[in-house]
């Protein structure tokens, strides 16, 4: 539970949770604003890549996190504070070897690395340093690319490291008595998961394609049109939307294995437990 605790009263944890924030917003007014409907539906969970005249535009189609309010938001990204938290900790502050159940903490060198950086851009951000912000704004989203977006086999996109597992299960459980909250909170703490995971997503993609953009020299498209051919084939695809559909379709596809299915899957899980479950039982780890 340590590993992941935010104590507002705590610098160190105010200032992670102002960067997660400000990670948000600069997402929103920078990335977002430059995605198309059809990229932001895929980001939500549509994978067929065609995208209908009547769905442009609706309500609940396509990723949107401006809609909510900022303190729905602020609630959200707990999500990412905690998991920043937890990685620095696991790595920098504490020993790495356990956590507080005496189960050994296996972190990747990439993860070791991304929490180091992070560390010290937190403490930058602290001191007030030049550009500090924004440093540190990039070293959250490297921090939670190693996590739910890296392979450990780069052949292999199915072997992520147990990190995030781990992150998940100790955050499941309750600071009170230790037990495993309810099923419904479960399910909702992974739709929250689920919108920082995207807000990644929205980062990575539009990151890829303006490197590609400047490498290539190309003259910028507006991502907003897309044009239907007139042989049937559906959306000729932009470049914005040629560049996500292959990473899309490795992490958020409900085909293949990846931390986001995994993610997918236990919500449901949940949910059903929870429509069934009988409120009186409680669960609990067994020999906690």
């Amino acid at each position: 539970m340590n590993l992941v605790a935010i104590d507002d009263k705590d610098a160190f944890c105010k200032a992670v949770s102002e960067i997660s924030h400000y990670f948000c917003q600069r997402t929103i007014e920078t990335d977002i604003k430059d995605l198309s409907l059809l990229t932001l539906e895929l980001i939500n969970g549509k994978h067929d890549f065609v995208q209908s005249p009547d769905s442009q535009g609706q309500q609940g189609t396509h990723f949107n996190p401006a809609i909510h309010q900022r303190k729905t938001r602020e609630q959200y990204l707990g999500v990412l504070t905690r998991l920043a938290l937890f990685l620095v900790r696991g790595c920098v502050i504490g020993d790495g070897s356990e956590d507080e159940y005496g189960i050994p903490l296996v972190f990747t060198p990439g993860q070791q690395l991304a929490a180091n950086k992070f560390h010290e851009a937190v403490a930058a951000y602290v001191d007030k340093e030049p550009d500090a912000e924004d440093h540190a704004a990039d070293a959250l989203y490297d921090l939670a690319l190693s996590v739910w977006f890296a392979p450990v086999d780069a052949i292999d996109s199915s072997s992520w490291s147990n990190a995030w597992r781990r992150f998940f299960s100790i955050c499941s459980l309750s600071p009170k008595d230790r037990n495993i909250i309810p099923p419904n909170r479960i399910a909702i703490w992974l739709s929250e998961l689920k919108f920082c995971m995207r807000l990644v997503a929205c980062h990575k993609i539009r990151s890829d394609w303006v490197t590609q953009k400047d490498s290539d020299n190309a003259a910028r498209v507006d991502e907003s049109v897309i044009v239907i051919s007139c042989r049937a084939l559906g959306p000729i695809l932009t470049p914005l939307v040629r560049i996500c559909r292959p990473w899309l379709s490795l992490w958020f596809s409900q085909a293949k294995p990846s931390p986001y299915q995994e993610m997918r899957s236990f919500a449901a899980k949940a949910a059903k437990f929870s429509a069934n479950a009988d409120p009186k039982n409680e669960v609990s780890w067994a020999g906690v």
